[in-house]
């Protein structure tokens, strides 16, 4: 099975690899990155391959794969190193190397302006027009709906035209809408990777798969970075549950034995992660207060009113949290910036936070055309039908869509019951939806009603402990440093990957790492009531190669 693995993802990597390699590179801004993320996109592949289920083609899946790990790195690059080394000194740095990539001169221009805008406009037009991809691959790419695809790209074409026009590269008179789509496809074609470079790339990841235990399963990356807001934040109380382990781990125990020994010498770490959880969840409800009176602040500037808006997000909510500050224009930015970040400063100290990481950015200002706004009024006259009519009959919607092209109405509703159950509600909901649909806008739309799977439940039950022990052990454990789970195959795995080295010390902390992890499992498990199952808790070392793992049932 491995070598069939392996001479798959050669042969995607003939087919494939210029194209997600120059996508890399057009967000990344540098070639030797880009190189190193490519081939991480080839081995993630190879290890996720059981993952593959054909619901879209291999070319679809690997970009998906690209996405999330350049994602990954442009977020572990604070913000303004990132624009200073990617935006600011590009033009002093060699980062297309010619011995390794070129391109061709009529093509320069558009790939430094494509350089110039935001990332999330920059990647739509990239995956849409320069690769070619249909909206709902794009869609699948970047975890995003359908409109949400086509509303960023009606909004990132004009900014990239203005790029242009601004740059000098065109006649804002004479520049047609298709000379772009042409130019942009050119793109593609023009970005030259050297054979010798793309051969040497793919003997390092052959080399590399090779290395790989041969029983390497698929894993699903948990996302680390919790955006502000999700949820409110509960008062837990602790002490009972603590008190029922420490009851469990005594009682059949007559006598101190060894094992008993061992047992006892684990106590305090159910103390400390009791503790731990509650200072985690105060420390996140001190966040919570924070951005409010933040928001609080800036809102109550009549200066601001209208032209500044705050998001705030963390990797690990023991660590800073970072501030995005969305400005309207540079010259507003120039005049506030120091005082914006005096207000922030001078609240996160009010709250006893130390440390916290600003950055201003200018929002871009595009004035949606009539056609776009008439689509987004449709868009939401449409979802506010489906929910009425939905909610009418007793059911709750979980997610929801809407596609021009084709025609189509998706939603997700909470059905609960037997699959006959399901289907015959379904039906009902989705006839209802387009009757009323068509009787009010006098248009035809598919409607197609989805509910959630087992999976997807038990992962919603499950998220609130994957997220305990992801924070959780790295606040005991440094070397912790990132997260993953999987469903499929069965049992249930846990991942926690760390920066340790191979060693008989570092097995022993890694054997430490997974006794931890697993008691805070069994906490939140009991304080949320959340079915037991069997669950396998691996750690892997810096190389991502398997260090330590134990299984519980």
């Amino acid at each position: 099975m491995s070598e069939y693995r392996k001479l798959e993802i050669a042969d995607w990597y003939d087919q494939h690899s210029k194209s997600i390699l120059s996508f890399i590179l057009l967000m990344v801004k540098d070639y030797q990155q880009a190189e190193d993320l490519t081939h991480d996109t080839f081995v993630k592949a190879y290890l996720y391959h059981n993952s593959f289920n054909q619901h879209s083609s291999e070319r679809t899946w690997l970009f998906s794969i690209a996405h999330n790990l350049t994602v990954d790195f442009l977020r572990k690059r604070k913000p303004s190193r990132f624009f200073k080394e990617v935006f600011l000194l590009q033009k002093d740095n060699n980062l297309l190397p010619e011995e390794m990539i070129r391109i061709k001169e009529e093509s320069s221009e558009l790939y430094k302006a494509l350089g110039e805008i935001k990332d999330t406009y920059r990647k739509v037009i990239v995956l849409r027009k320069i690769k070619g991809f249909s909206i709902e691959d794009t869609a699948k790419i970047l975890s995003w709906s359908e409109s949400k695809v086509k509303s960023t790209l009606f909004r990132a074409i004009p900014v990239l035209k203005k790029q242009l026009i601004k740059e000098g590269f065109l006649d804002e008179k004479t520049y047609e809408d298709t000379d772009l789509d042409i130019s942009l496809k050119k793109l593609n074609a023009d970005l030259m990777w050297k054979t010798k470079q793309k051969q040497e790339l793919k003997k390092r990841i052959i080399s590399d798969i090779e290395k790989l235990e041969s029983q390497e399963r698929n894993k699903n990356p948990l996302l680390l970075t919790r955006i502000k807001k999700v949820s409110l934040i509960r008062k837990i109380t602790y002490s009972g549950i603590a008190l029922i382990i420490l009851l469990g781990l005594f009682i059949g125990s007559a006598f101190i034995s060894p094992a008993m020994a061992e047992v006892v010498s684990k106590v305090s770490f159910i103390n400390q992660i009791v503790q731990s959880l509650k200072e985690t969840d105060d420390r996140k409800g001190k966040l919570d207060a924070l951005y409010d009176e933040i928001s609080k602040k800036l809102n109550e500037n009549k200066e601001y009113k209208g032209k500044v808006e705050v998001g705030m997000s963390w990797l690990y909510s023991s660590e800073p949290p970072s501030f995005t500050v969305w400005v309207g224009d540079e010259d507003f930015k120039q005049e506030h910036e120091d005082e914006i970040k005096d207000i922030i400063f001078k609240c996160a100290k009010s709250y006893k936070i130390d440390r916290v990481e600003i950055v201003l950015e200018v929002r871009d200002k595009v004035e949606p055309s009539e056609k776009n706004k008439e689509l987004e009024k449709l868009t939401d006259e449409l979802l506010t039908i489906t929910q009425e009519v939905v909610e009418e009959k007793g059911y709750t919607i979980l997610a929801s869509g809407v596609s021009m092209n084709p025609k189509k109405v998706s939603i997700k509703v909470g059905i609960e019951g037997t699959e006959k159950h399901y289907k015959e509600v379904k039906k009902q909901i989705e006839k209802h939806v387009h009757d009323v649909i068509y009787a009010k806008k006098h248009e035809k739309f598919e409607v197609e009603v989805k509910r959630e799977g087992e999976d997807e439940i038990k992962g919603q039950n499950w998220q609130p402990i994957f997220t305990a022990v992801m924070e959780e052990t790295h606040k005991k454990f440094k070397e912790t440093n990132g997260f993953a789970y999987s469903f499929h195959p069965k049992p249930l795995e846990i991942i926690l990957k760390t920066s340790l080295s191979k060693g008989e010390e570092t097995k022993e902390q890694a054997e430490r790492i997974e006794e931890y992890a697993r008691q805070v499992v069994e906490i939140k498990r009991k304080e949320l009531s959340v079915e037991a199952i069997p669950y396998k808790i691996i750690i892997r070392d810096k190389d991502h190669k398997k260090l330590y793992e134990k299984l519980h049932n």
